[in-house]
């Protein structure tokens, strides 16, 4: 808050001032991102910030020009459960303070990645699609079509992405699918990446999804059950062996786009499809980012995935640079009390996750980050102050904020 304050109160210090310490690049970012989404929280209302180049975009966009967008980027659009922040039924103070003040508001998890080529990739489709498009764009990770995201007849009906990917059949997760439909998009051939039981059990028995596919607004690509890596896009298969693939084992297409997904089961209640995990690696840089919003327990994770302890899976086996996990709560007993039954919507609560990784290691071969997303509306991390907030930085680890940009 500071930091924008003293933005708009004039602060003009240019580039080069800016190039000579990382901590007001890092302040300009910042100050920048909370200017974004105070003005999509005013509805895109004309002003000043309107007007303002943000700092943070241009750099992001110099970046992307300097290397003929040669870097994968990707942009978190949602960081909340499913029912997002303030929560539809809510009237506690966890979310009369987030409608009191929009710029504490969360929508539900998503992300948006960039390829090297210009593509972009929507991992899950929340109802929030619209506004999570609009911050896509506000972030500058976002490139438009010839200056416009419209077709060249000048009507607006271009499909906003070209691929989408979902983890699993969750409400928060699907339930702005529809809008690729005809009613709104209409969307042509829009690659649905998934499982082979959301299909079969999600799209082939969902009379809305299964009519989009007939109309051809969709076109479901499965992964490989054995999680084999795809390329976004093409959903063409990575021969090798899941997160082992090597790089001489890439196809052309992974190259252009510059990014492979692998996907990885993980245990989560499965009355609608399966839960998957999924890890986007770079190439070639070999850069990985792990997506885990959502699996039941660490117990029943680490079990499936045949590693010991939570470090052995992230940096012996996968070897991530950056992850994002599940933080729903942090302590479901003391959030929820007896308003609802956890054994009904079970999460590793994030006070078990903090135990179990301990506290970041100086030192270590790479500076690794871990950040929690997919709050509950009453966990305590949701507010900035918070002792259990304090907890998690004091860790060495993160709380995800909507528009943080990540680059593969």
């Amino acid at each position: 808050e500071t930091s924008h304050s003293n933005e708009q109160d004039g602060d003009t210090s240019d580039d080069s001032d800016a190039a000579s310490s990382p901590e007001k690049r890092k302040a300009g970012r910042e100050a920048s991102k909370l200017d974004a989404l105070r003005r999509l929280a005013r509805g895109g209302g004309k002003g000043r910030s309107d007007t303002k180049k943000l700092r943070f975009l241009d750099e992001s966009s110099r970046s992307a020009e300097r290397s003929g967008r040669d870097t994968v980027t990707v942009t978190l659009l949602g960081t909340a459960q499913d029912g997002g922040l303030p929560q539809p039924g809510c009237y506690g103070p966890c979310c009369e303070w987030a409608r009191n003040d929009p710029l504490r508001r969360r929508m539900p998890v998503a992300l948006g990645i960039t390829g090297r080529d210009g593509s972009k990739h929507l991992i899950e489709a929340s109802r929030c699609l619209g506004e999570q498009i609009d911050l896509w764009k506000s972030c500058g990770t976002y490139p438009l079509r010839n200056n416009s995201d419209s077709e060249e007849d000048g009507t607006d009906r271009a499909c906003p992405v070209d691929s989408v990917s979902i983890t699993h059949a969750h409400l928060g997760h699907v339930d702005g699918l529809g809008l690729f439909g005809r009613e709104v998009i209409g969307a042509s051939t829009l690659p649905l990446h998934c499982s082979s039981s959301f299909k079969e059990d999600g799209i082939d028995g969902n009379p809305l999804w299964g009519a989009m596919v007939k109309q051809g607004c969709i076109v479901p690509k499965v992964w490989d059950n054995k999680s084999a890596a795809f390329v976004p896009g093409t959903g063409e298969a990575v021969s090798g062996e899941g997160e082992d693939d090597d790089d001489d084992d890439m196809p052309e297409a992974a190259s252009e786009v510059g990014f492979v997904i692998h996907p990885l089961p993980v245990p989560h209640r499965a009355e609608l499809s399966d839960t998957h995990a999924l890890l986007f690696e770079g190439v070639p840089s070999g850069r990985r980012l792990l997506f885990l919003p959502d699996h039941d327990s660490w117990d029943k994770t680490l079990e499936a995935v045949g590693c010991s302890s939570v470090r052995e899976w992230l940096v012996d086996k996968l070897d991530v640079d950056i992850a994002l996990l599940d933080g729903t709560f942090f302590n479901p007993q003391a959030e929820l009390g007896n308003v609802r039954d956890i054994a009904e919507i079970p999460h590793p609560p994030v006070a078990e996750t903090l135990v179990k990784l301990g506290k970041k290691k100086k030192g270590e071969e790479k500076d690794r980050r871990l950040i929690f997303c997919h709050l509950n509306h009453t966990n305590p991390l949701c507010n900035p102050g918070s002792t259990e907030r304090k907890l998690v930085e004091e860790s060495g680890w993160e709380v995800a904020s909507e528009g943080d940009i990540f680059e593969l």
